[in-house]
């Protein structure tokens, strides 16, 4: 599990040292003696290099970039050139931050951010008349429509969700066969059991449904390992056109490609072929305004906007064509669905028992943030991407970003900056 935030190092294009532990040993003159001196500053540091991702050799993360690269036809971005250094002792972190950036053959030096989390027969399950995203637009994704046609339940599509813990064992998700890449972490199953059951809850004759009831599920935890490692385990599980859920944002509720090594993982994971929901966050961030850690922008009309591929998604409230006041925003968000009010899986710890949003004047007011909203989205990419394959065609991620934010979809009555609601009574004739 991960501990204290790591400091972020990407060394410049022309260094190029094995991609192992402790790979301060292989820096070669002069660099070495600047590195010495550094070390010099900060003595009680014990300062070392690192792999980034734990999870995968040099060779291996090397052949999943060489993997993005055929499969796009474009250059990913150099993960090999990015380290991570565990900071052991008392040290003044922002001062050795600066000190990093100051060396000549660094590209970047920041601190990690820490995150916290962000044919079907709908009849028989009692609580599907609830489920209100479920519903045609402009209310829902209209879910309802899809599952008529062959695919929309999501076979033969897989779905992997990264968040922290979850409870396989309830009734609307036990005995569908989820994939754990790692251990679930306990203490943790409120938050994902819900985002889990909106994607793939069971269509038996309990509870709710899923958008995409039968597509293959897997999860992996951001906090057993780390969100990097937590990508490269979900690159092993999926292929080209299948769907992950990161459902983590920053402490300050930002999304998660605010950090210049999250944007490029997550680049990379587009490039290989996979489709990625991310959520915009709920701190209400103009995201226009933002630049990453890098000095990329989030705004598509600047000069320096970095594109990682994935579908950002913000929150608009469940009766109000209206985004919620917490929702980022910004021309950079695609897609917004509910961020409230939504009906879904209920973990055993949770304060409602197995569901929740029954009995709002108890004070159950449902799931929701856009958190919510991104999971309503991924089984809506997934559910498109399920059409898509019954009719032998693959959806590159790219074109799966385009359809679910066309024009034709769900727009606010204003221009709130976060995107559209997928209609998938529409997005099919874009297949």
């Amino acid at each position: 599990m991960a501990s204290e935030p790591r400091i972020i190092v990407k060394f410049r294009p022309d260094v190029t040292i094995p991609y192992e532990d402790a790979a301060e040993r292989f820096l070669p003159v002069p660099i070495s003696l600047l590195w010495q001196q550094l070390q010099s500053q900060f003595p009680g540091a014990a300062l070392s290099l690192n792999r980034l991702i734990r999870v995968q050799t040099g060779e291996q993360l090397a052949d999943l970039l060489n993997t993005a690269r055929a499969r796009s036809g474009q250059e990913p971005p150099n993960l090999l050139s990015v380290m991570a250094i565990d900071v052991a002792g008392f040290v003044d972190r922002q001062s050795l931050v600066t000190a990093l950036r100051a060396l000549p053959f660094v590209e970047f030096a920041y601190q990690e951010t820490p995150l916290v989390q962000a044919s079907v027969d709908p009849s028989n399950d009692p609580l599907a008349p609830t489920q209100g995203y479920l519903l045609p637009a402009p209310f829902g994704i209209d879910a309802f429509f899809a599952w008529s046609l062959p695919g929309a339940d999501g076979e033969g599509v897989k779905f992997l969700d990264i968040e922290r813990g979850w409870n396989l064992t309830h009734e609307d998700l036990a005995g569908v066969g989820i994939t754990e890449l790692n251990q679930s972490v306990p203490g943790n199953e409120f938050h994902s059991t819900a985002c889990l059951g909106i994607v793939l809850a069971q269509d038996n004759d309990k509870g709710v449904i899923g958008i995409a009831p039968k597509v293959k599920g897997a999860i992996a935890s951001s906090l057993r390992n780390t969100l990097p490692d937590a990508f490269v385990l979900a690159a092993g599980f999926l292929g080209a056109g299948d769907v992950l859920l990161i459902e983590d944002q920053s402490t300050d509720l930002k999304p998660v490609e605010m950090d210049a090594h999250i944007a490029m993982l997550i680049h990379a994971l587009t490039l290989l072929g996979i489709v990625v929901i991310e959520p915009a966050g709920n701190g209400g961030h103009d995201l226009d305004a933002l630049l990453r850690n890098d000095g990329t922008s989030l705004d598509r009309n600047t000069f320096n906007f970095f594109d990682t591929g994935a579908i950002m998604v913000g929150a608009r409230h469940a009766a109000l064509r209206a985004r919620i006041a917490f929702s980022c925003h910004g021309n950079r968000v695609d897609c917004h669905a509910w961020g409230e009010n939504i009906v879904t899986t209920s973990s055993v710890n949770g304060p409602f028992g197995p569901y929740m949003g029954l009995n709002p004047l108890a004070g159950d007011t449902g799931f929701g943030g856009t958190s919510g909203a991104s999971a309503i989205v991924a089984g809506a990419a997934v559910s498109l991407q399920g059409i898509a394959r019954s009719r032998g065609i693959t959806l590159t991620p790219a074109r799966v970003r385009e359809i679910l934010s066309g024009p034709f979809n769900t727009a606010t009555d204003n221009p709130d900056g976060i995107g559209v609601m997928p209609d998938l009574r529409e997005a099919v004739n874009h297949i």
